[in-house]
């Protein structure tokens, strides 16, 4: 699931490159028009991913609630996506290989929900975009593993402060986004340890020997989907 996220993100970003050089190819070749077009594609006005970003105004305006979730996989520039995808693999293998694909898929939206509901909800004037959300809360979930099969922490609190200390410090980065995103993460993995230790009536069309690993895959589904739904309904209804 998660080199499926990083595909889906490249792809979206390799396709708002295509479209910015074309832009430069339609108005004149530049060699450094077309430089800048791959590093910076939303610098072209016309350009798609501006549909996709997160921002309440458009949102409450035209009803635009799918952003909500497109805002998690469009990226400002090359760095912006190299440093996400980056962390985001290096991390994320380690949740999906505890937990599987389809309780980390659900896990990823919980996240993207989460922060896009609190830029809505805390800094609803802001645009943003961007798939650290997805990060901080594969940071949050990776804290949350550390600690509950006793393993060594360290490493894990000082990565989550120094992300922090980098958003705080960092010029134009969404702390709530990145709040966001931790505790929906967060919230998601406590929820999917809970129904993994469930034992609850099996789950129908499931095996009974993997009932609790359905319940919780569900489960994290679910609260993936009611994330983005919540973070949907506010921007529209702000």
């Amino acid at each position: 699931m998660i080199a499926t996220f990083v595909a889906i993100n490249v792809t979206v970003y390799a396709a708002m490159a295509l479209q910015a050089v074309f832009h430069v190819f339609r108005k004149g070749f530049s060699g450094r028009g077309v430089v800048y077009a791959l590093e910076s594609p939303l610098s072209d006005s016309q350009n798609f991913g501006w549909e996709l970003l997160l921002s309440a105004e458009k949102m409450a305006e035209h009803g635009q609630w799918w952003r909500a979730a497109t805002a998690s996989i469009v990226h400002l520039d090359a760095a912006h996506i190299a440093f996400n995808m980056l962390a985001i693999y290096f991390i994320g293998q380690a949740v999906e290989q505890r937990f599987g694909h389809r309780i980390t898929a659900g896990m990823i939206l919980a996240s993207a929900g989460g922060g896009a509901l609190a830029c809505l909800t805390l800094q609803p004037e802001a645009t943003m975009g961007g798939a650290s959300t997805v990060g901080y809360g594969l940071l949050a979930m990776l804290l949350g593993m550390k600690l509950a099969e006793r393993e060594q922490m360290a490493s894990a609190i000082v990565m989550v402060l120094i992300y922090f200390a980098w958003t705080i410090y960092t010029p134009g980065v969404s702390l709530w986004g990145h709040v966001g995103g931790f505790l929906g993460g967060g919230a998601s993995y406590l929820a999917v340890r809970g129904l993994l230790g469930s034992t609850a009536v099996p789950v129908p069309d499931c095996d009974p020997a993997q009932a609790q690993v359905c319940r919780a895959e569900t489960g994290a589904l679910v609260i993936g989907a009611a994330a983005l739904i919540a973070a949907g309904v506010v921007g529209v209804l702000t």
